[in-house]
């Protein structure tokens, strides 16, 4: 087997010869070697919650290059501008796995493959059966918490919507990121 370490044209020689040691005409081959893409690397996140969507991903760009991408099993993703570009946007399903790009020369020579191993952590769910009644003037506390169901616990709540009146912030703000669970009270 003959191996090209670089791009070149160059002409190949073959003489035959016959299990009877008869030699036959010389032939002469041109050899046209193309260059291959160099080593390209991924970035991006290598955390990413589940069902995350949107995620960029980006290889090294070169000029007259294509890029063939692969997500993990349950993920999908989409090129950022041409088809084949350097850069996808990934949808991730609830399992992590290795994202790998092929950059592929306008020849048709393929580059290394570069890989970067993705983890996909569990989102918490919220226990279900938090409503609550209560009557004004009357002190209830709400507490949030995981369903006895969820994958992982909660370590801190974000609490969107507006505290509804008469309800009052028991430790603290009741809006905001990184609330406690006894963040409400009536």
């Amino acid at each position: 087997m003959l191996q090209f370490p670089t791009a070149a044209t160059a002409d190949l020689e073959v003489i035959e010869i016959s299990p009877d040691d008869c030699l036959g005409e010389l032939e002469t081959f041109t050899i046209t070697v193309q260059a291959s893409p160099p080593p390209t690397s991924i970035t991006g996140p290598t955390e990413v919650c589940a069902n995350e969507v949107g995620v960029t991903y980006t290889a090294t760009s070169f000029a007259n290059t294509t890029y063939t991408w692969t997500v993990p099993a349950g993920a999908s993703f989409t090129y950022v501008g041409a088809p084949n570009s350097p850069e996808i946007l990934v949808n991730f399903g609830d399992t992590g796995g290795n994202i790998e790009v092929t950059p592929i020369s306008s020849g048709g020579c393929s580059g290394a493959t570069a890989t970067q191993p993705v983890t996909v952590n569990q989102r918490p769910i919220l226990d279900p059966s938090l409503d609550a009644t209560a009557c004004s003037q009357e002190n209830i506390g709400i507490t949030l918490g995981a369903a006895g169901t969820s994958p992982v616990g909660a370590a801190t709540y974000n609490i969107i919507a507006s505290v509804a009146p008469g309800l009052i912030a028991n430790l603290g703000p009741t809006t905001g990121n990184g609330l406690t669970a006894a963040a409400i009270f009536n």
